[in-house]
């Protein structure tokens, strides 16, 4: 398989086409978080691991194989006996999409020209999404398209994710992903990409930077661009001062956490900060309600603090635990690492950090921050693929892998 096919691979990482085949039904209505999803991007990796990987099997692959189904086993059972209401076809539906994840992992991982020709149809599907993006903002609306899994969006349509501008509804720009905010996240990671790869030469590198950030803004991502500003900050420090990479990437988090505490125990000041409109000081709310809707299922009892609500079920537990409340109410907590440790529990986030640490360890340090933002301030990373394969891309692709 040449490069341009490894191209094609990257190219389908942005997109949403996928086949919704049902899901589970909360007081009337479609769980978004509980979907039976089948991405067109997982099915050809899946596709192509069987392919590259059943030529030959070294003894390297067999061991990361077992390492990898002792995860994906171990992961498995635990969501379907500790989820008893979420159907067996959607669990199996959401560890198709994490074995895939991990297909993408093992092909680009072990091979550099892989990995090179992921990240440039990555790129240009991410420059044609920030182009979709400028249209969005500046007519207000978005079309619906099947082929690039995208729904119609409007200013005008109550739910759209929009800003007020002097009384106007404005909308964000969504590109091709089903959020605004999940478009920022893959920005700030198209964004390192850019800023790494050796093999751009300079004008390209420099029109790329200017419009993803750019693109990024269009978001109106808080978490993007917090993230954007980590990233910028543990990149600089290691360049001028590589023996204090090490600590600055520590100072970094350690300002992100006091960042989001500040969010959820200084709401009024936080709301000054971002605005001080209905709709800011309605999203801090219901950050601070989901805080302690959170501790609600994590220390329902001792099995589900030590095991989980099983994966893809926390909205499930949520509404066990508060029945009769509006569909809306039925979302997960907006931090990635606080809805593991409800899914998976403390055992199986422990499992979770002793597989992925080696493969966490090899990521540049100004990536890992801009990641640990991105997972402190929203979900999506964890609840839909859009958020498994951006995951999936950020463990295959390190500094090296970029140059020339």
């Amino acid at each position: 398989m040449n490069r341009w096919f490894w191209r094609f691979i990257g190219a389908l990482i942005p997109l949403q086409t996928a086949w919704l085949l049902g899901g589970v039904v909360i007081d009337g209505g479609l769980s978004e978080y509980a979907r039976v999803q089948l991405p067109v991007s997982c099915l050809l990796i899946f596709a192509t691991w069987l392919a590259v990987r059943a030529a030959s099997f070294t003894k390297v692959d067999v061991r990361r194989a077992v390492l990898y189904v002792m995860t994906m086993t171990a992961l498995f059972v635990a969501s379907l006996f500790r989820s008893p209401t979420l159907p067996t076809v959607v669990t199996i539906a959401v560890f198709f999409q994490i074995l895939s994840v991990l297909c993408l992992v093992d092909l680009v991982r072990s091979s550099p020209e892989r990995r090179r020709g992921v990240v440039e149809g990555f790129l240009l599907m991410m420059t044609v999404s920030v182009v979709i993006g400028f249209y969005q903002v500046i007519f207000g609306r978005s079309p619906a398209s099947t082929i690039f899994g995208m729904s119609g969006h409007d200013a005008a349509t109550l739910g759209d994710s929009v800003l007020l501008i002097g009384g106007h509804r404005v909308l964000r720009a969504y590109g091709l992903f089903p959020h605004p905010n999940v478009f920022a996240g893959y920005l700030v990671v198209a964004t390192w990409f850019v800023a790494a790869n050796r093999d751009l030469g300079r004008r390209l590198r420099r029109a790329l930077l200017t419009l993803f950030v750019v693109g990024l803004l269009m978001t109106a991502s808080r978490a993007g661009i917090l993230a954007l500003a980590a990233m910028l900050i543990v990149d600089f420090t290691r360049r001028r001062y590589p023996q204090h990479e090490k600590r600055t990437l520590l100072a970094t988090l350690t300002v992100i956490v006091m960042l989001w505490a500040a969010s959820l125990l200084l709401p009024g000041a936080v709301s000054m900060l971002r605005g001080g409109g209905v709709l800011e000081v309605r999203s801090i709310v219901e950050r601070r309600e989901q805080l302690g809707e959170w501790r609600l299922v994590f220390s329902r009892d001792v099995s589900t603090t030590l095991f989980g609500t099983g994966f893809r079920g926390y909205t499930l537990a949520l509404q066990d635990a508060l029945p009769g409340s509006p569909v809306w109410r039925y979302q997960p907590v907006h931090d990635t690492l606080l809805l593991a440790l409800a899914e998976f529990g403390l055992l199986g986030c422990a499992h979770l950090v002793f597989t992925l640490r080696r493969i966490v360890s090899t990521i540049p340090a100004p990536l890992l921050a801009a990641v640990f933002a991105l997972m402190m301030f929203d979900h999506y990373l964890l609840t839909i693929p859009a958020g498994l394969l951006l995951l999936g891309l950020v463990l295959t692709v390190d500094e090296s892998s970029l140059a020339g």
